[in-house]
């Protein structure tokens, strides 16, 4: 997801991305089929922290907060470690359709849903603070989100995790303009 917030522009390549002049970082703390531990994540986050990262973008969802069930979370620790020193969180809500965000309950956290080209709550996504392209989900060609791919390739993709680096890419331009929460 990272080509949605910072794929370089002008190389007559592909496609451009919300802020392709921001410094990124890619920290991977899934697996090639999406799943990791919370240990992984609170350490991604950690290690963001650590390298002075000033947006991080968690395009991470389906699973609700361990804290909802009584369950201690080290990633929910670690995104609070994160928000007490400053750094804005962009969160993407989750694709169960669920009337509440699926991320951890803090309201400096930026949660973001998905809405389609026709600027309709996408029927997959769970509602967010914010609303940003995430697609329709239908399998139809040009209905979802355009983005850098493996293997130099790119794919349309679905989801809130295409949605909430949307808003990363717009927070890292604010930021660079010295603007913040």
């Amino acid at each position: 997801v990272l080509g949605i917030s910072g794929a370089n522009a002008n190389n007559g390549v592909g496609v451009a991305s919300v802020a392709p002049g921001a410094g990124y970082m890619a920290i991977r703390v899934l697996d090639d089929e999406g799943g990791g531990s919370d240990e992984d994540v609170a350490k991604g986050i950690d290690h963001a922290v650590a390298a002075g990262a000033n947006v991080i973008n968690l395009s991470l969802g389906d699973i609700l907060p361990l804290s909802a069930i009584g369950v201690p979370s080290k990633t929910e620790d670690a995104l609070k470690r994160a928000l007490d020193k400053g750094v804005i969180v962009i969160a993407a809500s989750g694709n169960n359709g669920l009337p509440l965000c699926e991320q951890p309950p803090d309201n400096r956290l930026i949660c973001v849903g998905s809405v389609d080209k026709r600027r309709m709550r996408s029927m997959f996504s769970s509602n967010g603070d914010l609303m940003a392209p995430g697609g329709s989900g239908v399998p139809i060609r040009d209905e979802d989100v355009l983005s850098t791919y493996k293997d130099n390739k790119y794919e349309e993709i679905p989801g809130t995790s295409q949605a909430a680096p949307h808003v990363a890419g717009v927070a890292a331009l604010l930021v660079s303009l010295g603007l913040r929460g």
